[in-house]
């Protein structure tokens, strides 16, 4: 009988052991096998206080705009970032003057215009670790 009873416990801590790991495991990695991945924490740089004014592409209209650019707070240099205020307003204002007056009027704009901002930023400045773009102006006249 005292073979049974070893042979039992041996099991039933096996079972809770082997539930505990993977109760665990689940836990430290989002349930999904794959490391849970922490939100990236931004902070905000204004690119020219005045905003941005342009003419639109084979129109008449001028468009002005106000943005924040949102860089990965363990990261962002903001002297970095003052020191090339002017590249980064150019880099801006290009994009800017590409748009038509149909893109204006693509109800998806702004997520397509903060694609590509992020993108020539990047790439203007070599750097990786601007994330967002927030529009705080955008108008059309």
């Amino acid at each position: 009988m005292s073979k049974k009873l070893l042979i039992i416990i041996i099991a039933a801590v096996v079972v809770v052991g082997a539930a505990a790991f993977v109760f665990f495991s689940g836990m430290l990695t989002g349930g999904m096998g794959e490391p849970v991945d922490k939100p990236i924490e931004l902070s905000y740089y204004i690119p020219g206080e005045e905003g941005f004014v342009t003419n639109v592409v084979g129109s008449r209209m001028l468009l002005k705009t106000g943005m924040s650019l949102g860089f990965d707070k363990t990261s962002i240099d903001v002297t970095f970032l003052d020191e090339n205020l002017a590249r980064i307003s150019d880099i801006i204002n290009r994009e800017l003057r590409m748009l038509t007056e149909e893109d204006i009027n693509n109800p998806e704009i702004l997520d397509i215009l903060k694609d590509r901002l992020i993108a020539a930023i990047s790439d203007g400045l070599e750097i990786d670790n601007l994330h967002d773009v927030r529009f705080t102006a955008f108008v059309a006249q």
